[in-house]
């Protein structure tokens, strides 16, 4: 299908697909289209577009920026030098010079700044000079000036006092303690409400959801160990057709595992207990009054989980406070 295309869209030999090629909107360019718009017609699949049938990309330069620790990497990986990073620093300016011939850029007060730009073909090299006096003097009339001062703000409001009977509970959300919060009461005495990362993975039914999967999955071990054994996010031709085969090799028994009635029945059960697990929490804050606690919870907003830690639903458990 790729060569088809190719054919039709018939790119120039030498500078092959480029962006000004592809705007000037060449009759092969009008008739690609028109293919494409055929093979859409003709129904290649519900919502098929353009790209998802023969992408065509933007092409454009791509530069790679070679400064000290860049050279001294391209070098140490070359085996032209074993010297550590701190003394090649130092010797920055003979290793850049024997590498690149920078001889007839440096004229006048210009001198190299030790970078360069390069896409493979070509290169960009970044020289430096001092300022003149007049650019100085310029320099110093066109400082950024100092913002004006600040008008000052009118006082917020003070809050209206909370209604007779309204209790106040400020909450404080996290991923071990998913929700320390602290209630003040009428005798001056405080009462803590907490929900913890472990309560909430045993209440919720996800620790023996877990270890049920484990055993059911002990029947497809030796398949799931073939299509492991590859990644489909790859560059390389060879490793993404292995694992399609790999993954054609072990399609029936992984389905029939997966497609079976437990998983379904155990993922809704554990989704219920979650729901629950939350609900329970809210109400045992609220307790048996007819008027809602006020509820001090921040606006900030963190991470479901962090490194090596299991993830807990932060946003569904500032949803349920704010019901």
């Amino acid at each position: 299908m790729v060569a088809e295309h190719q054919a039709i869209l018939d790119p120039p030999q030498m500078e092959g697909v480029t962006p000004e090629w592809l705007a000037e909107g060449s009759p092969e360019r009008q008739r690609f289209d028109a293919h494409l718009q055929r093979l859409s017609d003709m129904g290649c699949g519900d919502g098929a577009r353009r790209f998802s049938l023969a992408p065509i990309a933007a092409l454009g330069s791509r530069f790679i920026t070679i400064d000290i620790r860049v050279l001294h990497d391209m070098m140490r990986h070359a085996g032209l030098t074993n010297a550590p990073m701190k003394a090649f620093y130092d010797l920055k300016d003979a290793e850049f010079r024997a590498a690149f011939d920078l001889t007839r850029l440096e004229t006048g007060p210009k001198s190299f700044s030790h970078l360069i730009e390069t896409d493979g073909v070509s290169m960009c090299v970044h020289l430096k000079r001092e300022m003149t006096p007049e650019e100085k003097a310029n320099a110093k009339g066109t400082r950024r000036q100092p913002p004006p001062p600040k008008r000052a703000r009118p006082q917020d409001p003070a809050p209206a006092p909370p209604p007779p009977g309204q209790r106040r509970v400020g909450g404080d959300p996290g991923r071990v303690n998913m929700m320390y919060a602290v209630e003040s009461l009428e005798d001056g005495s405080e009462k803590k409400h907490v929900l913890t990362r472990r309560s909430y993975y045993s209440w919720g039914g996800i620790d023996q959801h877990n270890a049920r999967a484990a055993s059911w999955r002990l029947a497809v071990a030796v398949e799931e160990g073939v299509y492991a054994r590859h990644i489909p996010r790859t560059a390389s031709l060879p490793e993404l057709v292995a694992f399609l085969d790999d993954y054609a090799s072990v399609y029936d028994p992984l389905w029939a595992n997966r497609l079976q009635r437990c998983w379904g029945q155990a993922r809704f059960r554990v989704d219920g207990l979650e729901r629950k697990t939350l609900d329970r929490f809210v109400r045992g804050m609220r307790g048996d009054s007819e008027l809602p606690p006020l509820f001090g919870y921040g606006a900030g907003r963190f991470a479901p989980t962090g490194r090596d830690e299991r993830a807990v639903p932060t946003t569904a458990v500032a949803k349920a406070c704010a019901r």
